[in-house]
């Protein structure tokens, strides 16, 4: 998450570092706004068109599903 917090990065950018965060595939139509806060980040699935905006905080601890 430091890296994703850090420093300014391009949408592709900041998917592929959720991508690594989660531990899958981050769709193309999903926009994430950093700074994002999580607690392990494996336990969290974004389907779809999902938008998170900035300073949004998952407590993913017994998972998290949003979209598809």
């Amino acid at each position: 998450m430091a890296e994703l917090n850090g420093a300014y990065h391009p949408p592709e950018q900041v998917r592929a570092l959720l991508g690594e965060l989660t531990g899958r595939e981050v769709p193309s139509s999903v926009t994430v706004f950093p700074p994002f806060y999580g607690e392990f980040g494996k336990n969290l699935v974004l389907g779809e068109g999902v938008f998170v905006n900035m300073g949004c905080r998952f407590q993913d601890t017994g998972g998290i599903t949003i979209g598809d």
